[in-house]
């Protein structure tokens, strides 16, 4: 019940932080892969380390390495306006992924959506920032 009220709390400061993001995106050219990369980089990730921090207690002495994955995921797959819009196709497209060429490294299938891409791309660029272990 603590987890799932915890959770309620998030997801508003969640939402907030998601809008305020969403009101700089607007001003992204999509077209241009720099503009793209750099707003992965250097708003969608600190966003996400943010939130992994004052929400889930990442980097803490005693987190857990699973849980912070999941958590990781849950806060990727809560990025709707980015994940699930049109923007998904531009963020696969600057990164250079192909649905009809590239494969997802966790199934090692074909990807079957754009949001799928960049699902892996925001994985991706935050890994490297922010190794887990």
């Amino acid at each position: 019940m603590a987890r799932f009220n915890q959770l309620g709390s998030l997801n508003s400061r969640w939402e907030e932080k998601m809008d305020k993001i969403a009101d700089k995106t607007t001003s992204i050219d999509y077209d241009n892969t720099y503009e793209v990369k750099s707003y992965v980089r250097n708003k969608l990730v600190p966003l996400i380390m943010d939130e992994l921090i004052n929400a889930y207690g990442y980097k803490t002495k005693d987190h857990d390495e699973d849980c912070t994955s999941d958590y990781l995921h849950e806060i990727i797959d809560g990025l709707q306006d980015v994940i699930y819009t049109y923007k998904a196709k531009k963020i696969s497209e600057a990164y250079k992924l192909c649905p009809f060429e590239d494969e997802n490294r966790m199934t090692g299938e074909r990807y079957k959506s754009y949001s799928e891409m960049a699902y892996d791309v925001i994985l991706d660029e935050f890994l490297i920032s922010n190794p887990l272990h």
